[in-house]
This record gives C-alpha cells, sequence and structure tokens, in this order.
C-alpha cells in the first residue's frame, strides 16, 4: 500500500515525475554503456565470456551454446506458401547502394524495408520511407541527421508519386502494414519467425499464429516462410532471450535462398559507411557499435551487429547468395570471425 501511495504522489507532481523518469533514464544507459564496454574487453581478452555483460540476454551462456553452424534457420513447411524462383535480387537501404540503381536490376526485386511502397519524384529520384524516416540514394547509412532532414517531413513525402513495378516485392511482417497495402495489389513477402518450446516451437509474434495473419493467405500477393531460430538451445533458466536479436535481413536471406537459385544481396552494410576489405580488425571491431541506435532504440545493437557481421561472412561465402553490400567484405577478417565463434558457439 505504501507503495502505491509513493507512485501517486510522483505521478501527481509533474516535475517530480519528469525528474524521476530522467534518473532512471540515465541510469539505464549507464548501465547499457557500461555493459557494452565489459563485452568489448572480454570479446578481445576472453570471447567465451562475453555473454555475462548482453545487458538482455542475447548471448548464450557455454551451456546453451551449439556446436558451430553457418545456418541458424530451419524452414517450417507446412506454415510456407512459396514456390521455387530463379535468380532474385534482395535489396535494403544502406550506403553502399543507390536506391536509383532499382530501375537498372532485372527480374524479381524484394525490397526491405517495407513499411511503405517506393516513391518518384519528377527528377526520377527513388525513395524509400520506414516510420517517418525518408531515405534517398544519398543516404550514408548514418541515421542521426534524420532530425534535421527535410526528408522527415510528411508533406515532402506525399508529394511524391508511387513508384510502381510489377517485379517488387516488399519485405515486412508487420500487421498494420500488410492489413493496409496488400488489399491495394502491393506484393509483400512475410518471415514470421519461431522459437524452440520445449518438443514444439512458438511464434516470436502473437500476431503470426493469429486469425487476421491467417486470413491473408487468401491474397495471390502474400507469401510467407515460416523458420525456426537455431541460433542456441533454449534455457530452462529463462537466463536467455528466447528470441535472437538477428534484425530483418538475416532470416530473409536464409530463407529466400532455399527457394531462389541465386540471390543477388544489394545494401546490406548494418550501418557501415565503408567495405571492411579497407578497414583494419579494430576498425571492424568498434563498427560493432552504434551508440545512438543502441541507447535510443533496442538496446541490443552490439549483439544485433555481432550476429549479423558474423553470418554474413558466412553467406559470402555460400555458392547461390551474392553480397554486394559492405557486409559482403569481411572475408579477410578470420581473426575477428574466430572470436565471434568463441562467443557464440562452443
Amino acid at each position: 500500500m505504501l507503495i502505491v501511495k509513493i507512485k501517486k504522489i510522483i505521478k501527481s507532481n509533474d516535475s517530480l515525475f519528469s525528474f524521476i523518469k530522467l534518473i532512471i533514464k540515465n541510469y539505464l544507459i549507464f548501465r547499457r554503456l557500461k555493459d557494452v564496454v565489459l563485452m568489448m574487453i572480454l570479446f578481445n581478452l576472453y570471447p567465451s565470456y562475453t555473454y555475462k555483460f548482453s545487458t538482455r540476454k542475447f548471448l548464450p551462456p557455454k551451456e546453451n551454446r551449439l556446436k558451430k553452424t553457418t545456418n541458424p534457420y530451419k524452414i517450417i513447411k507446412n506454415k510456407t506458401n512459396i514456390k521455387k524462383m530463379g535468380e532474385i535480387n534482395y535489396v535494403t537501404v544502406g550506403s553502399s547502394f543507390n536506391l536509383n540503381n532499382l530501375k537498372k536490376l532485372k527480374g524479381k526485386i524484394f525490397f526491405a524495408p517495407g513499411w511503405e511502397p517506393l516513391r518518384i519524384d519528377k527528377k526520377g529520384n527513388i525513395f524509400s520511407n520506414r516510420n517517418g524516416w525518408t531515405f534517398d540514394s544519398k543516404f550514408t547509412g548514418d541515421i542521426k541527421p534524420q532530425n534535421q532532414n527535410k526528408f522527415k517531413d510528411i508533406n515532402f513525402w506525399n508529394k511524391l508519386k508511387v513508384y510502381k513495378r510489377k517485379n517488387i516485392t516488399y519485405c515486412i511482417s508487420r500487421k498494420e502494414v500488410l492489413n493496409k497495402y496488400l488489399k491495394k495489389g502491393y506484393n509483400f513477402l512475410s518471415i514470421p519467425t519461431y522459437h524452440k518450446a520445449g518438443k514444439s516451437f512458438k511464434s516470436n509474434g502473437a500476431y503470426w499464429n493469429s486469425k487476421s495473419y491467417k486470413n491473408l493467405f487468401k491474397y495471390k500477393n502474400f507469401k510467407s516462410i515460416s523458420v525456426l531460430e537455431n541460433f542456441y538451445l533454449p534455457s530452462k533458466n529463462n537466463d536467455l532471450s528466447k528470441w535472437a536479436p538477428s534484425g530483418s535481413t538475416l532470416p530473409y536471406l536464409f530463407a529466400l535462398s532455399k527457394y531462389a537459385k541465386k540471390v543477388n544481396v544489394y545494401g546490406w552494410d548494418f550501418y557501415l559507411e565503408r567495405s571492411p576489405i579497407k578497414m583494419s580488425y579494430w576498425e571492424v571491431f568498434f563498427s560493432l557499435y552504434k551508440y545512438k541506435l543502441d541507447v535510443c532504440r533496442s538496446n541490443n545493437h552490439f549483439e544485433c551487429a555481432l550476429l549479423n557481421f558474423y553470418y554474413a561472412y558466412h553467406l559470402s561465402k555460400s555458392q547461390n547468395i551474392k553480397i554486394h553490400g559492405y557486409l559482403g567484405g569481411l572475408k579477410k577478417h578470420q581473426k575477428f570471425i574466430n572470436k565471434a565463434e568463441k562467443v557464440l558457439f562452443n
């Protein structure tokens, strides 16, 4: 009862409530930064202990690690409705790819993020929009300027024309987007992810098991490939996240590679602004962390980057995947990959 009264008193005083929120926010930022610094130190000195400071428990303890695997996903066939394809293109927003070059690509194009259909201005410049962030062909990989960028202006976005091409499929699994645009005829591919739950598996998002999601299969322009995550063994003590912070590109690439003869990948940089081919070990290592992308969003940027860097290295060796983005340039960084393996596997 005393705690409830204290909460009411605090919330009734706007100044006090704002002050306490500020203290809590800064404490959480400090705690995350402390964890990141310790993970970075351990990554280089004792990689197998890096997991101890993963703030949201996204890195596996030794008892939950698998033996080395280069395929962290398994297709759930009875929840999939896509057919085999020839050569395709997967395009995402990154500084290594000029969006205007979409016009030059032949064959099927799978574009991410698919929050809204692409648009084009009178000069022929193509734009992509994600939750109020509008990216053009000059995007550098640094999202910080969005706060001052004219492209944040929704009026600017609304003045653009939709860039219509029948060979473009948008990649997203969000309910609000699919409900809005499927009925308008745009093509969409959704990749629901599942995690192991005992002898069965469970969806990482309740929506993907809902009746409303199943109803989407009535649309001929809707495709779905369900995948089971296989990054690490499930924890019996709930001291490890049930889902992995892989980002969106990893599940899409692994899934599409099972149904396409060849996948050309463009723009997959994970916020790198130049190729790792031109970078030293330490430059690649420090590229694992972006402060604002971490503390202002999800507190998992270091862990997510680690997974993307590691699996991009292995995907770049795949016979049916060609990575044209910056993450395709990690081949010379065997030292980095060896340390990452000690973090992720036994």
